[in-house]
């Protein structure tokens, strides 16, 4: 992770690229802003519908289609609390990337 995420910042400072950083906690504490940005960033227009895509009737056919029917949700945030203990090594690998993302490395 920490390899890839130094080579994204590599070729972001060395390309033009067309790169949206987008982070899930920021997306399911304020959706709407967040939806409007990415609908920005590839230059289509917001609907409101984009917020109740769980109303959509059309089937998904994906091996995730329980989750697309969804509404967004936050249960998975901040989830690995509860392996932190077990994770020392690889937090401590992984901390440039925590840091430059704003997650606690605690």
């Amino acid at each position: 992770m920490v390899l890839i995420d130094g080579l994204v910042e590599h070729y972001r400072a060395q390309l033009d690229l067309n790169y949206l950083e987008v982070r899930y906690e920021d997306l399911v504490e304020d959706q709407e802003p967040n939806v409007r940005r990415m609908l920005d960033f590839i230059g289509v227009e917001f609907d409101p519908k984009t917020l109740d895509f769980h109303h959509n009737q059309r089937y998904a056919r994906t091996a995730s289609y329980a989750q697309v029917t969804e509404k967004l949700y936050d249960s998975s945030v901040f989830r690995y609390r509860h392996y932190r203990k077990y994770m020392d090594e690889a937090v401590e690998v992984l901390k440039p990337v925590l840091d430059r993302y704003g997650y606690p490395s605690d």
